[in-house]
């Protein structure tokens, strides 16, 4: 099943796909969770999903695989401004490359899930969690990609913003929960080790202490983990959640529903996907 919002680069995948003699039906969605709903109402079954598009493009495709009793493996081909997930996967946009990523064995990769929204590698509540959302599609966008992102984010820092969450019974006073199954959010990368096929998820808790607060999470975003001043680490497969208001999810780069209570679990290896070599050994602790 062949899956993509891009319009210029349908015609050269299908060719693709024509030479290697590969069979294959094509849809192309026009509106938000039209993949979602496509996987789920489509009551054929297929071996291969191939997607062109950014991170919500993923999330869609993630949550509507996760509903079908039959899942096909994905090949993913990054389109996105940032696209935080083909980065850390290493995956090729070049469709001709990507393309020969079917001729390799596909990898069992971990999916999270908060409340009642699936992610594959990120989720967020609080202070700039709405910068990757709250931007709308534009010239400027597209030309300067990742520095308009910047751009947003500086807005937020004079925003007061601060929250009580308790997470496993332990409270905490915070402007920020960022929870994170990959080694980069925001183009950023955060640390150089991780997995994402050992059932672990990472939720970081950026407290707030004063009005400059918002500093540790810049130094984060350029130190990695290392930096860990004011900011908690928790590591486990579950979390149990409680906020003091309702405040917006971001999952994947995407907004979902505003939430003030839910569990975080991790599903492991719920999806198969075809990455490069230099991947599996990187990322992939069972290859």
């Amino acid at each position: 099943l062949f899956l993509t919002k891009s319009k210029k680069k349908i015609l050269k995948l299908k060719n693709l796909l024509e030479e290697r003699r590969i069979c294959y039906d094509f849809y192309h969605p026009s509106n938000p969770k039209d993949i979602t709903n496509y996987l789920i109402n489509n009551p054929m079954f297929y071996d291969k999903l191939i997607l062109i598009g950014g991170d919500g493009t993923i999330n869609e495709a993630i949550t509507g695989i996760l509903k079908k009793s039959n899942k096909p493996d994905i090949l993913y081909i990054p389109n996105g401004t940032v696209n935080d997930f083909g980065n850390m996967l290493g995956l090729p946009r070049n469709l001709k490359k990507a393309i020969s990523l079917l001729d390799g064995k596909p990898q069992k990769m971990d999916v999270c899930k908060i409340g009642n929204e699936y992610f594959s590698y990120a989720a967020a509540f609080g202070k700039f969690s709405n910068v990757s959302y709250d931007t709308k599609q534009s010239i400027a966008k597209k030309v300067f990609r990742r520095f308009y992102y910047y751009g947003r984010g500086i807005r937020e820092i004079f925003k007061k913003e601060s929250f009580e969450v308790t997470i496993n019974n332990q409270k905490y006073n915070a402007f920020l929960v960022l929870i994170l199954n990959a080694n980069r959010i925001g183009s950023f990368k955060v640390r150089n080790k991780t997995y994402v096929d050992d059932n672990k998820i990472d939720l970081f808790i950026f407290e707030r202490k004063s009005c400059f607060s918002f500093f540790n999470m810049l130094m984060f975003f350029v130190f990695g983990i290392h930096y860990k001043h004011n900011i908690i680490r928790l590591t486990d497969n579950k979390f149990v959640l409680k906020i003091n208001k309702y405040l917006a999810l971001n999952t994947d780069g995407e907004k979902k529903e505003e939430i003030n209570a839910c569990n975080v679990d991790i599903i492991s290896k719920a999806i198969s996907i075809h990455v490069p070599n230099k991947t599996k050994t990187k990322l992939f602790s069972l290859r």
